[in-house]
């Protein structure tokens, strides 16, 4: 008879809740809102994007494509009308926010199955009842473990998709900023022509000629025309470039809120891992005896802090799929 097997065997890292609100799962930071921020705000962008480059618009047309690929709150909602029973899927949704929001279920669902499993054992009639339920959580921990890995995989190749997408809209503000300086500058100089022109049309005695008052004339109409076309040009350009300015600067965020993301897969693939094992180890190593000692049980699996741990992952990630559904602000 083996007399350790070590403690607290069932009970979850901390690591996939926020260490300063356990109330949310560990990636629902201001980083992954700046993320959602900035694919709604790509997302609103007007399909006649006007004032910009043709670079602009072909970074745009990039990105645009990648935030379809994630997907958003209102993509959601829609493919949810559509299909109600979406989250309740063997297989994750193809929308990667989608499939976030499933896996967020999935954690709910296993999480509440598994308080509900552990609280069994306190009253099994047998070691052998104890043996069948430690191997069935382990079952369900692989389960759990095993759907984890392609969405770490998607997300991984997302991240590096969405981020080239940025730098490109980036590069492509930069030269946009510089056109409208150009344009701003080139303002300033007509309105200087028009101010010279229109001096030199009121400086004319009454003798002058009318042909050189005509000339004046048609090159202050052309000037205006000019300065009006130019200014319209760049306050469209300022415009544009103005929307791309608040996209970029939520564009900062992205590396961080998907690494965020990306670690919290890690980590819940480990919590998974560690619990599947410990306990088909335990159902393996302990004799029919000490599982049928519940002082035993209590003892090598925490199972009071377990419960009462699993609870709190299972509300929290109650709680992502259910926030999951409202847009956020873009201001």
């Amino acid at each position: 008879m083996k007399e350790f097997f070590g403690l607290n065997l069932a009970v979850p890292s901390t690591n996939i809740l926020k260490f300063d609100d356990t109330s949310k799962l560990a990636f629902d930071t201001s980083s992954w809102r700046y993320l959602l921020r900035y694919i709604s705000k790509v997302e609103k962008l007007p399909a006649e994007f006007s004032g910009s480059s043709v670079a602009t618009g072909e970074a745009l047309t990039k990105l645009r494509s990648e935030v379809g690929s994630f997907g958003s709150p209102k993509g959601l909602r829609q493919l949810l009308t559509g299909n109600p029973n979406l989250l309740a899927h063997v297989h994750p949704p193809s929308m990667l926010y989608a499939a976030i929001v499933w896996l967020a279920q999935r954690l709910h669902e296993s999480a509440a199955s598994t308080v509900s499993f552990l609280q069994t054992l306190l009253e099994a009639k047998s070691g052998n009842d104890v043996k069948a339920g430690l191997q069935k959580l382990g079952t369900n921990a692989g389960n759990a473990m095993r759907i984890i890995s392609d969405l770490s995989v998607r997300l991984s190749a997302f991240k590096n998709e969405i981020i080239a997408a940025n730098n490109a809209l980036s590069t492509a503000y930069k030269s946009d900023t510089k056109l409208l300086q150009g344009e701003q500058e080139e303002v300033g100089a007509l309105q200087v022509r028009v101010e010279g022109v229109q001096k030199k049309i009121n400086d004319l005695g009454f003798f002058s000629s009318n042909q050189k008052r005509t000339g004046l004339e048609q090159e202050l109409s052309d000037s205006q025309q000019k300065l009006k076309t130019t200014e319209t040009q760049a306050e469209t350009r300022r415009t544009a470039i103005r929307e791309i300015e608040s996209i970029l600067e939520d564009g900062n965020w992205l590396k961080s809120g998907l690494d965020y993301l990306v670690s919290f897969l890690d980590n819940l693939r480990k919590v998974w891992t560690d619990f599947g094992s410990a306990l088909t180890q335990l159902a393996a190593d302990a004799s029919d005896t000490q599982l049928g000692d519940l002082a035993f049980v209590k003892k090598a699996l925490g199972l009071d802090d377990a419960i009462k741990q699993w609870k709190v992952i299972d509300q929290a990630a109650k709680q992502f799929t259910v926030e999951s559904l409202v847009d956020i602000s873009t201001h």
